[in-house]
């Protein structure tokens, strides 16, 4: 037999293994084997699962930002439609307005073309009728019998 040392013959011979020592021993180790495993498995979910959080948060914060980049923009051309329309009917109206002074000048034009028109005839009528008279006269007056 080997040669041990008293305190660790003493030790042994409290500590008796039997099969049933083994196979609990082996059923202790698997199962804080299995534990760690557990544990490790459940903090890297636990991890994976935060890192997912932030991801899933960058891509709320990236599609908010987008969403009001897209309303801004949005907006800028709603106001920019309203400028333009501002300014066509401005100019639209300023066009009507330029109608309306050329149709007012003509007017004017017409009446004082229908007045001298007018005038005129008057006075070429005028100045036939008197050629006429003058005309008759000199024929009674080259026939002095009256007939015509």
């Amino acid at each position: 037999m080997l040669l041990l040392n008293p305190t660790l013959m003493i030790l042994l011979s409290i500590f008796t293994i039997t099969p049933l020592h083994v196979v609990t021993g082996f059923f202790v180790f698997g199962f804080l084997l299995l534990a760690t495993f557990l544990f490790y498995y459940h903090r890297k979910f636990n991890k994976k699962a935060t890192e997912l959080k932030q991801v899933q948060q960058q891509y709320a914060a990236k599609i908010d930002q987008l969403n009001k980049n897209h309303n801004e923009t949005l907006e800028k051309i709603r106001e920019n439609i309203l400028k333009h329309e501002e300014e066509r009917t401005f100019q639209w109206i300023e066009s009507e307005k330029e109608t309306l002074n050329v149709l007012s000048g003509l007017t004017i034009l017409l009446d004082m073309n229908e007045k001298f028109g007018r005038v005129e005839s008057e006075k070429i009528l005028a100045k036939i009728q008197d050629a006429e008279s003058k005309i008759l006269s000199k024929i009674k007056s080259l026939n002095p019998n009256g007939q015509q």
